[in-house]
């Protein structure tokens, strides 16, 4: 065994504490982040920093196209579809989205334009398998596709009857003619 006294003394330097990242500095490293023709990976690190925080005055700083993203990533993070006010011009497009990730149908009933909102309901209906989401839809071209796919969906031909479009009617009447009801059909999403 070796004696203690015959190792060198260690010595120990101290470098003053790192300082802290401000979201400033955080911004400034995402600055220099490259970009190539199709991504720029600034914006994508601009909402890494805006989720991070959970702030939404960060998404003005994102391109207008990416801002989207940037309020719609919040929005899920906080479990909180009210984030997608702060989106200005996007606010619609992003309750439709936080409403199809969440799977959330009140903020459908939160969007203002018409084709956001049946659109809305109409994705709710699909990924949700819910006929409840086809009745909430305004648009009787939309809400006859959104029954159609139901009824494809569940393999049930009462869903048929509540298409109003005769040819949609007849369309997918034909295709679950002589099929046992509850048989369900692989939908594409």
């Amino acid at each position: 065994m070796a004696e203690i006294a015959a190792c060198p003394p260690v010595v120990t330097t101290t470098q003053p504490p790192a300082e802290p990242l401000t979201v400033e500095k955080e911004l400034g490293i995402c600055s220099e982040m490259p970009s190539t023709q199709r991504f720029y990976f600034e914006d994508y690190c601009i909402i890494g920093i805006a989720a991070r925080y959970e702030n939404t005055s960060i998404c003005r700083k994102v391109a207008r196209d990416q801002r989207l993203s940037c309020y719609t990533v919040i929005a899920e993070l906080k479990g909180d579809a009210d984030v997608c006010l702060d989106a200005e011009s996007q606010e619609d497009q992003c309750l439709s989205q936080y409403a199809t990730d969440s799977r959330d149908s009140s903020a459908c009933d939160k969007i203002s334009d018409i084709n956001y909102k049946d659109g809305c309901y109409s994705s709710l209906a699909s990924y949700l398998s819910d006929p409840a989401m086809c009745e909430k839809i305004r648009s009787v071209s939309q809400k006859d596709s959104c029954y159609l796919n139901i009824a494809m969906r569940f393999g049930d031909s009462s869903y048929c009857n509540r298409i109003t479009t005769s040819d949609q009617k007849q369309y997918c009447l034909q295709n679950l003619q002589g099929r046992p009801t509850g048989e369900q059909v692989p939908i594409k999403m």
